[in-house]
């Protein structure tokens, strides 16, 4: 019974190892600079396109994203928390792609 059991366990597969985070800095501003873009990072997904993602999500995403705690935006599901004048988004598409940013 126990060669058996030592056949399963080497057998049985191996955790994948989650995407690194890359921390991508500022987004830059919207508004005349009234509204700056920052700490963005990213995990599965180029810091190019996470940027481009905060400038549009925070432009674009109109009354549902900037009222409501959950919005989707472009097959994205984004959670976004208020701290005062600070927002905290958390935007994830399944359960590989993430991207987060701050607002103020």
């Amino acid at each position: 019974m126990s060669i058996a059991l030592v056949g399963v366990i080497g057998m049985s597969p191996t955790p994948t190892k989650a995407a690194e985070v890359r921390e991508c800095g500022d987004a830059g501003t919207l508004y005349g600079g009234a509204l700056r873009i920052k700490n963005v990072t990213t995990r599965g997904v180029r810091c190019s396109y996470a940027k481009y993602f905060a400038r549009s999500l925070t432009y674009r995403g109109g009354p549902v994203c900037d009222e409501d705690l959950v919005c989707r935006f472009r097959g994205w599901r984004c959670v976004s928390r208020a701290h005062g004048h600070q927002v905290d988004r958390r935007c994830t598409k399944g359960q590989r792609y993430v991207i987060r940013f701050q607002d103020e």
